[in-house]
């Protein structure tokens, strides 16, 4: 179907609209960058902002505003940012257990020593990681496909090897194994709390719903 000249610069308006707001999206991180350290990468948060604001050929309203919505949980994401991988490596070294906060001195010192040296180590290669994502081109299934394989290869190697270190990271890789795999007895705990963490009310009743009926 043919448009008319008005629609076509209505049509050009509103994607430059959407384009200001992507820019001011990444502005604001830049500006956030400045009260403290980021984990992400100038490069990574432009590569998530410019997906979000990707719109298909031949968009319609309901595309652009999809566009919109995707920024705007970014633009939020990356304000109130939540450290969860410090988070992780924390949990990793047992500094938030109750084991830990009845430790020695000596235990607890060389505990915290052991987190703050893993941490930029964690975070570089964290960062790698996503670049050779970025690098290999595949779609964001095959990307998944990926990293699903090295979640169960450290799954696969904690099982072997007998370290059981508690973290939401370790429990997402012990759920990625098949079900003739043993799990820690923390599992099922650190499990259920990591998807109320993420899912929400809502959709926590729903799974437990559907879990029951399986």
């Amino acid at each position: 179907m043919t448009i008319t000249n008005a629609e076509k610069q209505a049509r050009f308006r509103k994607k430059k609209k959407l384009e200001k707001y992507k820019e001011e999206a990444f502005k604001e991180w830049q500006l956030k960058m400045n009260f403290g350290p980021r984990r992400e990468t100038p490069s990574q948060v432009h590569a998530l902002l410019e997906r979000a604001a990707t719109l298909p050929s031949g968009w319609t309203d309901r595309d652009i505003q999809k566009a919109w919505d995707r920024i705007n949980k970014l633009r939020i994401e990356f304000m109130h940012p939540q450290d969860e991988l410090k988070t992780d490596v924390q949990e990793g070294a047992s500094l938030r257990t109750e084991a830990m906060i009845n430790a020695t001195d000596e235990v607890l010192s060389r505990a915290i020593s052991d987190a703050r040296e893993s941490l930029p180590k964690v975070i570089n290669l964290s960062r790698h990681l996503i670049s050779a994502l970025e690098l290999s081109a595949l779609s964001n299934s095959g990307q998944a496909a990926a990293i699903m394989e090295a979640v169960r290869y450290v799954g696969r190697a904690a099982m072997s090897s007998g370290d059981m270190a508690k973290s939401h990271a370790m429990t997402v890789c012990h759920a990625s194994l098949s079900i003739n795999n043993d799990r820690p007895d923390w599992f099922m705990d650190s499990l259920v709390n990591w998807l109320a963490n993420r899912l929400g009310r809502e959709h926590v009743r729903e799974l437990g719903k559907r879990l029951a009926d399986y």
